[in-house]
């Protein structure tokens, strides 16, 4: 007996079946979805234990298998490294003709194509946790490798004990190495003794995350893997003040990352500005050559050559935020008035008063305290004081703004009687506003001894 069909789809991956449902579904045609393999029509495919029959090596199933890929040599068995057995696959399968090509031909594209700046991340969840650990293993190449739920007790520990082995052999190698583990992973004893045994510029992280399944692993642990390899890249992590020291922070990355490390292309953007704002013509152009040589001519490379040029030619600040920080804090001696807690208000309107503390004390011989704020009922902002200078009857006194631009906020005060009194000023910067916009808002404040 002859059937037909309307349509033939030929193989049953994710895109054929979709493909197979929807013509069935929605247009009511009548669809053959061929698949390779044998018939279904056998008992251990209706047996919850047949699973354990089945799955070394059975004919029903494509575990660890590939179509044979012209472009990778006809290769299969890609996810098992030479000498490790994973579910019934030979010990000398291409799993390193499988790291060949990624090394000597992906890498080198990617580099060229997208300028990762050696930032390419090995991935691995089950057997793919294999094949990336044992890339970590045995080539200095991969530098960040990330392994969610790796068998890692197969073979009697034997990714582990290659990873052993990369701590004598490539221990001058930088490597970030993250285990995301659910079902499987390391052993805590054998974990202890890689971490132990590992150099001092490796970065080695490994967390259990029981609320996961070997199946559902994957979609946190690539967020988390990522943010845990790249921890130290973040723009958060960076120091924000003084600006100058923002990409210094990245040049001294080098010693670890074992090559020169470009910052993200937002926070130079944002370095660029600020130390615009701070007057510091030559690190700001410093900064957008970096820009061009991490990133490419930026699409709007005219405005930020106009706003190098016109920075060029401003007199620079007599008073910078490197002036200002590094401004040594009183001596005891000479500040042992201002010594205790200080209450009082800080204000733009008059009838719009902020309750404020100032929080001074005797720190090795030197003054140093706390501003503390009260915006909302209940709500306390604590800033470390990181400037503090005695004037003629007077304390002067501040710290960085939380945010853009990174200034100074100074506090000038002088006595009237036994009140501290003065306004607040931004330093260490130049404010240019755009014409007819107004000046900032004039802070006053008073504090008296408690």
């Amino acid at each position: 007996m002859t059937e037909t069909f309307d349509h033939i789809i030929v193989g049953g991956g994710s895109s054929g079946c979709v493909a197979a449902a929807r013509l069935a579904s929605e247009g009511g045609a009548k669809v053959l979805l061929l698949e390779a393999g044998y018939s279904n029509r056998h008992p251990l495919l209706d047996m919850p234990p047949g699973i354990f029959k089945m799955i070394n090596g059975s004919k029903f199933m494509r575990y660890h298998h590939t179509t044979p890929q012209a472009h990778l040599d006809g290769r299969v068995h890609d996810m098992t490294p030479p000498g490790l057995s994973v579910s019934g696959s030979s010990k000398n399968e291409g799993g390193e003709k499988f790291l060949d090509f990624i090394e000597k031909e992906l890498m080198p594209s990617l580099e060229k194509q997208y300028r990762a700046n050696g930032m390419i991340i090995l991935e691995g969840h089950s057997s793919g946790g294999i094949i990336a650990s044992y890339a970590a293993a045995t080539r200095p190449a991969f530098r960040f490798v990330l392994s969610l739920d790796l068998p890692a007790h197969l073979g009697d520990n034997w990714i582990p004990q290659h990873m052993m082995s990369r701590t004598e052999k490539m221990a001058s190698t930088p490597l970030r190495y993250v285990s995301l583990e659910s079902r499987f992973g390391w052993n805590d004893s054998t974990w202890g003794l890689f971490t132990k045994a590992a150099p001092k510029n490796w970065r080695l992280a490994r967390q259990k995350l029981d609320h996961e399944s070997h199946v559902s692993l994957p979609f946190v642990g690539l967020y988390l893997g990522l943010r845990t390899l790249f921890e130290d890249y973040q723009i958060n992590a960076a120091p924000q003040s003084p600006t100058t020291r923002t990409l210094a922070y990245y040049r001294d990355m080098e010693k670890s990352w074992g090559y020169p490390v470009i910052p993200p292309a937002g926070l130079i953007r944002q370095v660029i500005e600020d130390l615009g704002i701070e007057g510091q013509s030559k690190p700001a152009s410093d900064a957008y050559r970096l820009l061009v040589d991490g990133y490419g001519a930026p699409s709007d490379s005219a405005e930020w050559k106009k706003l190098l040029s016109d920075l060029a030619k401003q007199p620079p600040l007599t008073e910078t935020v490197e002036g200002l920080l590094a401004t040594p804090a009183p001596r005891i001696s000479d500040a042992r008035q201002f010594v205790g807690e200080w209450r009082g208000a800080d204000w733009i309107n008059e009838e719009d008063k902020h309750e404020i503390r100032l929080r001074l004390r005797d720190s090795a011989g030197v003054l140093a305290g706390e501003w503390v704020s009260y915006p909302e009922p209940g709500v306390e902002i604590v800033q470390k004081l990181t400037y503090l200078k005695v004037v003629p009857n007077g304390l002067d006194f501040g710290f960085m703004n939380g945010m853009r631009p990174r200034g100074m906020l100074l506090h000038e005060g002088k006595f009237d009687g036994d009140v501290l009194k003065g306004l607040m000023r931004f330093g260490g910067v130049r404010l240019v506003r755009p014409p007819g916009m107004p000046g900032p808002p004039t802070v006053r404040f008073e504090l008296r001894k408690t």
